[in-house]
């Protein structure tokens, strides 16, 4: 088996001003210092803005914010996560209500108790530890049936949501794991919940991933 990264990227829902994204922000505000002085693609516009740095990628509309690192080396050692607290802190009254991490990852010649796992209800009960979910999938008939799409939500506190898609195509398996949080707006604090608990997602994450594939 093979596992790749493909990106993780933090995502934050609210009302923002893509004009203020540009380079010199990032630079000298929002501790963006791994990238230094290097001229980014993209564009800047009162609308959205597109700016990218590398493998480091930002996009702010007037309703999403996005920062993504394409194929890092490891999910724990991310920095994007700083980067967007940060840019939060700084524009403390900007409204914002929703923020996600999701942790992608590509996986090939994955065994064949693989789907036999993700189909096992009771089993993924026990490995995300957790009492109940959503459970939904598309299972493609032919002589072998098999999975051609699943995904399925967890409720793990009163703060955070985590859920999961699989697609699978051939036997190559694209699975993102994303985690949420709500209600900001009236709890700040919870800006900083994926900085403080980056290492305890990526943990689950990757025990999770070890148990199923």
């Amino acid at each position: 088996m093979e596992i790749k990264n493909n990106f993780i990227s933090i995502i934050t829902l609210g009302n923002f001003n893509p004009a203020i994204l540009t380079p010199d922000f990032l630079w000298n505000n929002c501790k963006f210092t791994f990238i230094p002085n290097q001229t980014p693609k993209g564009q800047m516009s009162p609308i959205v803005s597109n700016l990218e740095f590398g493998n480091i990628s930002f996009l702010m509309e007037l309703e999403k914010f996005q920062i993504m690192e394409k194929e890092p080396h490891a999910f724990k050692d991310t920095k994007i996560i700083n980067v967007m607290e940060t840019y939060l802190n700084i524009l403390a009254f900007t409204p914002i209500f929703v923020m996600g991490a999701n942790f992608n990852v590509k996986i090939e010649r994955a065994n064949e108790k693989a789907i036999s796992n993700l189909n096992n209800k009771d089993y993924l009960l026990t490995v995300f530890n957790t009492n109940e979910f959503i459970y939904s999938s598309k299972i493609k008939y032919s002589k072998n049936s098999i999975i051609d799409y699943l995904s399925w939500e967890l409720i793990n506190s009163e703060e955070s949501i985590t859920r999961v898609n699989i697609n699978l195509k051939g036997n190559i398996f694209t699975l993102n794991y994303n985690v949420e949080i709500r209600d900001i707006m009236n709890e700040k604090r919870k800006i900083s919940y994926f900085s403080e608990n980056l290492d305890s997602i990526n943990n689950k994450f990757q025990n999770a991933l070890k148990e199923i594939f």
